[in-house]
């Protein structure tokens, strides 16, 4: 399944943060997040996740940074 999810990107880490039906949940999310950028860049992005919520492949559809 697709899910947008907003991750913290740092590097080759992506941790995930979020998983949401729709973008406008996400960015409500993404928005919300207080992270330095030093720690990474809060990031929204559509993927595919396994029904525990982990990451299929590495393909994505970009949506924007949100710090």
């Amino acid at each position: 399944m697709f899910k947008f999810a907003v991750m913290l990107t740092k590097g080759n880490d992506e941790p995930i943060l979020g998983l949401f039906d729709t973008k406008e949940e996400a960015d409500k999310f993404g928005k919300a997040q207080i992270i330095p950028r030093a720690n990474g860049l809060v990031e929204c992005s559509y993927i595919e996740v396994d029904e525990n919520g982990n990451r299929v492949n590495s393909r994505e559809k970009f949506y924007g940074i949100y710090n």
